[in-house]
């Protein structure tokens, strides 16, 4: 049972692996990964970012800030962007689901759901420091 797939799908996977993987360095490969995985994880919330703008967001940061889109999609793309670097910069450290280190600051499940429900608003003064793209935004 799904022996044509699997033998097509690991036909793919190969010619990806190499048109694609074993062409770009260790560092290329997380770069690229990086945007691909902001661009579409984004995307599914709503974002308009393209793949171009993501990379564009990525390299040059909030000082080109790509035309169409708003400042809240950027600082959306910023703070995942920040998000991806602390998942990889962690992966030797397990993974608590009920509060999230960040910095030092603590963000529990309900600090996102309450940020989730009131919005930027409601985001406690001791979170900024931690999130400076936040901080600009509510200024």
């Amino acid at each position: 049972m799904f022996e044509k797939e699997i033998e097509a799908y690991e036909q793919i996977r190969k010619e990806y692996q190499e048109k694609i993987v074993d062409k770009m360095s260790r560092e290329q490969w997380m770069v690229y990964n990086e945007i691909l995985f902001s661009a579409h994880s984004c995307a599914i919330e709503g974002n308009s970012f393209t793949i171009d703008d993501t990379r564009i967001l990525l390299e040059q940061g909030m000082a080109m800030i790509p035309v169409g889109r708003s400042l809240l999609e950027c600082t959306e793309m910023a703070d995942h962007f920040r998000a991806f670097d602390y998942m990889v910069g962690h992966l030797d450290q397990p993974f608590d689901a009920h509060s999230c280190a960040i910095e030092g600051n603590s963000f529990t499940i309900d600090d996102t759901r309450i940020l989730l429900e009131q919005g930027m608003a409601m985001i406690p003064e001791t979170w900024l420091p931690a999130i400076p793209s936040l901080a600009t935004m509510r200024r």
